[in-house]
């Protein structure tokens, strides 16, 4: 698939975005609300090894996650990275970075239960 078709979705001014599983601990947890009145969630998303990910869950999506979880809880959530950029104030060079933007969250797989899961096994809940 080109980059082309990979950004497009059905309108020509929309974006397809990949989408990605990412598992790991929420910290630096703050909740606000849009200028609508809107729920949403800024965090980070910590993993041994990895950097750490900047995070946004907003609207029903972010109630959700806020129901279920809090910081320092183990999450698995499933979403996509948008590129972000902005200008700081007397600066020329535009600062580019990439947000993590959640579309479902829910509880972690068990390792255990993931690899029966692999392997074709039924796993009891």
């Amino acid at each position: 698939m080109s980059d082309n078709q990979n950004t497009q979705a059905a309108g020509s001014n929309s974006k397809y975005y990949k989408r990605y599983n990412l598992q790991g601990v929420i910290a630096n947890l703050v909740v606000s609300q849009t200028n609508a009145g809107e729920d949403f969630a800024r965090f980070t998303i910590t993993r041994e090894g990895k950097k750490p990910t900047k995070c946004k869950a907003f609207g029903p999506k972010a109630e959700q996650l806020l129901s279920q979880f809090n910081e320092g809880d183990t999450v698995r959530l499933f979403g996509f990275y948008k590129p972000e950029s902005f200008t700081p104030e007397g600066e020329s060079k535009a600062i580019n970075f990439q947000t993590y933007n959640v579309l479902w969250s829910g509880e972690p797989k068990v390792a255990e239960a993931a690899s029966q899961e692999e392997q074709g096994e039924k796993v009891e809940a």
